[in-house]
């Protein structure tokens, strides 16, 4: 069985707690905070 685990915050800690604490755990990472971060990106490599 699968457990389904929605992230907000996609850091690499985060995520890892929950490698280690819930291995069959699926992560969902939605649009909005996936573009937040790609223009952050953007922004920042352009300074």
């Amino acid at each position: 069985m699968r457990t389904l685990c929605p992230c907000r915050l996609a850091s690499g800690p985060y995520l890892e707690m929950i490698a280690v604490h819930c291995p069959n755990a699926l992560n969902i990472l939605d649009r909005f905070h996936i573009v937040a971060k790609m223009n952050k990106a953007i922004e920042d490599g352009s300074r």
